[in-house]
Formats: C-alpha cells, sequence, structure tokens
C-alpha cells in the first residue's frame, strides 16, 4: 500500500504539475490572455476542484485500506463477526462502484 500511495501522490504531483500549475499562471492578467479570461477561470476553477476530488478520493482509500486489514480476517474479524460480515457487503458495493 505504500508503493501504491507514493505511485498515486506522484500522478497527484504530475497533474498539478502539468494541469494547475500552468493554468493559474496562464489566469494572472496579461494582454495576450485577457481575451480569455473568462475561459481561463472557468478552466482553473474546473481543474483545482479535480485536484481536490482526487485528493479526497484518495483520502477514502486510504481509510478504506485501513478498515479492510482490520475487518478481513484477523482477531477483531473474530471478535466482531456482524461488524465484519457488514464490512464485506459494504466492500462488495465499493468495489462495484469504482470497478
Amino acid at each position: 500500500s505504500t508503493g501504491m500511495q507514493a505511485t498515486i501522490s506522484g500522478a497527484m504531483l504530475r497533474f498539478d504539475e502539468t494541469y494547475l500549475i500552468p493554468a493559474c499562471s496562464v489566469a494572472h492578467p496579461s494582454r495576450y490572455n485577457a481575451p480569455f479570461k473568462s475561459q481561463i477561470q472557468t478552466w482553473v476553477h474546473k481543474l483545482s476542484n479535480t485536484t481536490d476530488i482526487i485528493e479526497n478520493w484518495l483520502q477514502v482509500q486510504n481509510l478504506w485500506i485501513y478498515l479492510e486489514a482490520v475487518f478481513v480476517g484477523g482477531d477483531i474479524a473474530r471478535q466482531l463477526p456482524k461488524e465484519a460480515k457488514r464490512f464485506q457487503n459494504i466492500d462488495k458495493s465499493w468495489v462495484k462502484i469504482m470497478s
């Protein structure tokens, strides 16, 4: 999971460097981009929202990995069988939604 997190973090950094940072720098007023100001602002907003959504999704994914380790096998799953079964059902739905 740490390797996957590093890969995802690297991908997010590349996304920011490739799209968000240049878009923000283009958003600064200049005579060259003045005619496109509203379009630039719209795209900067969309890219910023996309980054926020991906970061939130990654947080959920990291928490899910933690919960999966807790409820799939091990002592806790044996001590809390109803909760473990519930997690398994939710996990099936999660996998279906994310596929």
